[in-house]
């Protein structure tokens, strides 16, 4: 890596760049063509929809974010399965992808069968504060796939609609023995088929995750794969699936302070339970201030009248620095606060007056 020296940083604009620019200011690419074999860092504007392009690319170590406070949208329409996704982190130079403050939109165009595709040990990817819009793909397969052992995934923040048949993330059957990390936390997955689908060794903290109208949040296949569930809010489970899931008394989750709207056996497959879960909670106790739109500040939010709002794995777990309440964020108080207080202010109030609406 030593010798992998970075230069400027790059930049994308859509509408007035070219992709044989030098990715200058000045001189902007107009798609994220160029990140092959790249080591630096890539702004994108948010002046228009911007095109990954038709190409896989393998970034060396590359960090993709909005240029500016704005979040744009990449595009992917690449249809070509065999090469393993647009973003493949796998050849002998291939470290790390980090992913900034973007929404990464997979179209009915697309329909390679993954987004990310991590292989070989120490690659990383680092995604944080996106928006993953695969509601309306064509594509059966997962969106980040952990291809062998020893990688390393931090998934923070992020806002899923709507995965395909296939799960976010996968680690798929691999025999070396190195442990893969997973560290996911903050999420919000909404009408998702499966948040993660574990089948070789890993280690996973699994915490502070909302997950609704979907089928599961974890599923554990291998006996040699060792997840903590903490702190996460999860109702309304869909299409037969439970939210905690073991393949079988050999492939327990460990779950404790997780608090869920559906019954116990909705809600867990062979777990190991620290005794702190709640199950069978009703609308009111878990107190969504809203669960109808992904794009509003307090979409799958809790006010302070909730359950989850003082969770209690904190103070059981110091080492792993997790927030006091269950969820992706901070509840709010109750009522509501002033500082909302506007135009939009009778519309919550109404709405959080039919809050025990359901999406099915």
């Amino acid at each position: 890596m030593a010798a992998l020296t970075a230069t400027a940083a790059k930049y994308v604009d859509p509408l007035n760049g070219s992709d044989a620019n030098d990715g200058s200011p000045g001189a902007p690419w107009k798609t994220l063509q160029n990140i092959h074999q790249l080591v630096d860092t890539v702004y994108v504007t948010n002046s228009a929809v911007c095109q990954f392009g038709p190409l896989s690319r393998t970034p060396y170590d590359v960090t993709i974010q909005s240029w500016g406070t704005a979040m744009p949208t990449i595009v992917f329409s690449n249809t070509d399965a065999a090469a393993r996704g647009p973003f493949r982190i796998e050849d002998a130079n291939a470290w790390r992808l980090v992913l900034r403050n973007l929404r990464l939109l997979c179209p009915l165009a697309f329909t390679d069968d993954r987004l990310i595709y991590l292989r070989n040990i120490g690659r990383t990817v680092d995604v944080e504060h996106c928006i993953f819009d695969n509601a309306g793909t064509n594509s059966n397969g997962e969106t980040i796939t952990l291809r062998t052992r020893g990688v390393f995934l931090r998934f923070y923040h992020n806002l899923v609609l709507g995965s395909p048949s296939h799960p976010l993330v996968i680690a798929a059957v691999d025999t070396s023995a190195t442990a893969s990390t997973i560290d996911f936390r903050y999420n919000r997955l909404y009408h998702c088929r499966t948040g993660l689908s574990l089948s070789h060794v890993c280690e996973a903290l699994v915490a502070n995750n909302t997950a609704f109208a979907s089928d599961y949040l974890i599923r554990v296949y291998a006996g040699d794969v060792t997840t903590t569930n903490l702190n996460n809010i999860v109702d309304n489970v869909t299409g037969g699936g439970r939210w905690f899931y073991g393949n079988t008394a050999a492939t327990r989750p460990f779950c404790n302070y997780n608090f869920s709207g559906d019954t116990a056996g909705n809600t867990y497959v062979n777990p190991a339970h620290g005794g702190n879960d709640q199950v069978d909670l009703t609308d009111a106790q878990l107190a969504f201030l809203n669960t109808n739109d992904p794009l509003n500040a307090l979409f799958l939010k809790i006010d302070n009248s909730s359950v989850a709002a003082s969770a209690g794995a904190a103070a059981a777990y110091p080492s792993l620095s997790l927030a006091s309440y269950a969820g992706w964020a901070a509840p709010i108080p109750e009522p509501v606060s002033a500082a909302l207080a506007g135009p939009g202010l009778l519309a919550l109030l109404c709405h959080k007056s039919h809050r025990t609406i359901r999406n099915t």
